[in-house]
């Protein structure tokens, strides 16, 4: 799969944020019951979404799965490089990455 990362290093808070295209799996897989993660049904931009922490992941973890096409989605994810972050920061910093990569997205067409 492709991926996209950015390092923001240039000023505290350091944060990585990564994009993958994930042409193989549909978003909705994050939402159900046996996946290992505890995640709510969201909307970026329109379009379907499930925002995810994974089971045991602790309080750094915040990811974005959105639904682009049948069975393909963009897993977006803000990664703090800074300890001071906190998890409501990194969900709210996924989901503004999530909407920049939609916007891109939709000057491809």
């Amino acid at each position: 799969m492709k991926q996209c990362t950015l390092d923001v290093t240039a000023a505290e808070p350091f944060n990585s944020y990564d994009v993958v295209a994930v042409t193989d799996v549909d978003f909705s897989f994050w939402l159900e019951e046996d996946s290992n993660a505890d995640a709510e049904l969201i909307s970026i931009a329109g379009f379907p979404a499930a925002q995810f922490h994974i089971k045991g992941g602790g309080t750094h973890d915040c990811a974005i799965a959105v639904g682009v096409a049948e069975n393909q989605h963009l897993h977006i994810e803000m990664l703090p490089l800074s300890d001071d972050v906190t998890g409501d920061e990194i969900c709210q910093g996924s989901r503004q990455a999530a909407e920049m990569a939609l916007q891109t997205l939709q000057t491809l067409r």
